[in-house]
C-alpha cells in the first residue's frame, strides 16, 4: 500500500481519484444502523495530531465522534474519527492526553458533502473500514 500525503488524499479523495474506491459501511441514522457506500482511499497518511477539537462527542443519530486537527509536510488538516456504541476501536486512542503523536491512517474515507462543506473536514476514519495505527509518542 502506498503512503501519499494528506494534500494527495485529499485531493484523491474528494475527486474520486485513481486511487479511491467505493465501500459499504454502516452509519447511524436514526439511532439505527444503516449500510451506506463510502468512498475510501486505497493508501495511507502519516500525520502528527496538533490538536484534539472535540473529544467523544455523540450526535443525535447515534454515531460519536473526535475531531482532530492533523499535520504532515504537505499541510494541515481536520480529520474526524467516527464510531458507534459497540465500536469505538479507532476513538481509543484519542481519550487520554497527549504530548505528541504521529499516526498512521490507513485506508482514510472521504466525508460526506455536508460535512465538508458545512463543517471544513477534510478526512473521515470510519469504525469499520479505517485503521489507526499510533506509529510513534512521547
Amino acid at each position: 500500500m502506498e503512503k501519499v500525503s494528506i494534500d494527495t488524499a485529499i485531493k484523491e479523495l474528494h475527486e474520486y481519484g485513481a486511487r479511491t474506491r467505493m465501500k459499504r459501511g454502516i452509519f447511524m441514522r436514526n439511532m439505527k444502523p444503516v449500510e451506506t457506500d463510502f468512498t475510501i482511499g486505497d493508501f495511507y497518511v502519516e500525520a502528527n495530531v496538533i490538536e484534539v477539537e472535540v473529544r467523544d462527542k455523540w450526535t443525535q443519530d447515534g454515531n460519536i465522534f473526535t475531531r482532530l486537527k492533523v499535520r504532515d509536510e504537505s499541510r494541515e488538516a481536520v480529520l474526524v474519527v467516527w464510531g458507534r456504541k459497540d465500536n469505538q476501536k479507532n476513538l481509543k486512542l484519542f481519550r487520554k492526553e497527549f504530548n505528541h503523536l504521529r499516526i498512521r491512517i490507513i485506508h482514510p474515507v472521504r466525508p460526506f458533502n455536508e460535512y465538508i462543506e458545512k463543517y471544513e473536514v477534510d478526512l473521515w476514519a470510519h469504525e469499520e473500514l479505517t485503521e489507526i495505527l499510533v506509529i510513534e509518542k512521547e
